[in-house]
C-alpha cells in the first residue's frame, strides 16, 4: 500500500515523489528554459547593437560585391510614402536583388540578416512577427524588431488574420522596410487555431480582403 508517500512492499521501500514537489520541479524546468531562450534574445540584441556600432551606417565590405543590389534613387529603399509597385517593377525598384535570406523565426533578426549580407546575400527578410501582438504590445515590437541603414532592401513579415490589425501593423514599419509580406505557410498548431498562416489558405476571400 501507500503510506505517507511511501510504497511499501515484500522488497522493500520505494519512495514516491509527492504530486505537489513533481509540479515545484516542472515549474522550476520552466523556469529554467524561459531564462535561457531571455538569454539568447539578449545576447543576440548585443550582437546587432554591435553590428551597427562597428560598421556606422552599416555599409560593410560586403555591400560592395559583385551581385549586391544598390537601391536606385526614388527606390522604395528611399521613401517612405509613394504609389504602389507592382510585380517586376517593384523587383527592379529594390536593385533586382539576386540572393534573399528567408524569413526564419529566431534566426533571421538584424546581426543574422547584416552577416549575410557581409556576404553577399542582396534582400533580407524578418522572422514572422504576430500582427496582433506588434500593434497591441511595445515590449513585443521592442524585443523582436530591429533595424539600421544598412538593413536595406529588407521586407517585414506578419502573421495574423484581421486585415485592419495587419494593416496597423504595416504603418508602424512603413519607413523602416521596402515591403511587408503575409506568411500564408506557416503550419504549426498555434497557426492553424488562430486562422493565421497555413489556415489562410482556405479562407481565400480573407486573404483578399487583407491584401487589398
Amino acid at each position: 500500500g501507500i503510506e505517507n508517500g511511501v510504497s511499501v512492499s515484500d522488497v522493500g521501500c520505494v519512495l514516491v515523489r509527492p504530486r505537489a514537489v513533481m509540479a515545484d520541479q516542472a515549474c522550476f524546468e520552466n523556469r529554467k528554459k524561459l531564462k535561457k531562450k531571455k538569454r539568447k534574445r539578449d545576447e543576440r540584441r548585443e550582437r546587432a547593437d554591435e553590428v551597427e556600432r562597428t560598421s556606422g551606417t552599416c555599409d560593410l565590405p560586403g555591400d560592395k560585391a559583385e551581385g549586391h543590389a544598390t537601391p536606385r534613387a526614388g527606390s522604395p529603399c528611399a521613401l517612405t510614402t509613394g504609389p504602389a509597385l507592382r510585380g517586376f517593377d517593384f523587383f527592379r525598384a529594390i536593385g533586382s536583388p539576386k540572393y534573399c535570406i528567408a524569413p526564419m523565426v529566431n534566426q533571421s533578426e538584424l546581426a543574422f540578416r547584416m552577416l549575410c549580407r557581409r556576404y553577399g546575400a542582396t534582400l533580407g527578410y524578418t522572422p514572422m512577427f504576430i500582427a496582433e501582438q506588434f500593434v497591441k504590445c511595445d515590449r513585443y515590437v521592442s524585443m523582436v524588431f530591429a533595424t539600421c541603414a544598412g538593413d536595406r532592401p529588407n521586407i517585414v513579415q506578419f502573421a495574423g488574420s484581421d486585415p485592419q490589425v495587419l494593416v496597423e501593423a504595416a504603418r508602424r514599419v512603413q519607413g523602416q522596410c521596402d515591403a511587408v509580406d503575409l506568411n500564408l505557410g506557416c503550419p504549426q498548431d498555434i497557426a492553424l487555431r488562430g486562422g493565421y498562416g497555413a489556415a489562410l489558405m482556405d479562407d481565400w476571400s480573407r486573404v483578399h480582403d487583407i491584401v487589398r
